[in-house]
């Protein structure tokens, strides 16, 4: 057994080390980054923070509430984002979106709370293949 990595994994791992990475948000090389799904610094500034990101919502007959929360006005890098994920078919940046809010998000949600997808009618999923919310969640 050799510990020795072959050529084509060594051409990999300096190819990586060198290779720029590209912004999955604009397609521009966003530098050299640790994670290959970091957004470049451009759609970074672009992230406009929400200054009421969580809103509690009633449902009907006192049943509980749902948390309504969105770290991120719908503008700028956040708005592409989710156009990409909504109409583009770019179901990889469900994850993505998932981190920012996650890493950005208010605190509000606490250990026992359910996350729970939207539903989306059969029509949007026969047209687009996936649900967004889904991709997030």
């Amino acid at each position: 057994m050799s510990f020795i990595p072959s050529a084509s994994t060594l051409v990999s791992r300096i190819a990586s080390l060198v290779a720029f990475r590209i912004c999955p948000v604009c397609g521009r090389p966003s530098g050299f980054r640790d994670a290959p799904d970091a957004l470049c610094a451009w759609c970074m500034a672009r992230l406009y923070p929400n200054g009421h990101p969580a809103v509690a919502v009633p449902l009907p007959g006192e049943r509980g509430r749902i948390l309504a929360e969105s770290p991120f006005l719908h503008a700028g890098s956040a708005r592409d984002l989710v156009l990409g994920l909504k109409y583009r078919g770019r179901r990889g940046l469900g994850r993505i979106a998932a981190g920012l809010m996650a890493e950005a998000g208010s605190g509000a949600a606490v250990a026992g709370c359910i996350l729970v997808p939207m539903p989306l009618c059969p029509s949007r999923i026969g047209e687009r293949g996936y649900n967004q919310a889904s991709e997030i969640a």
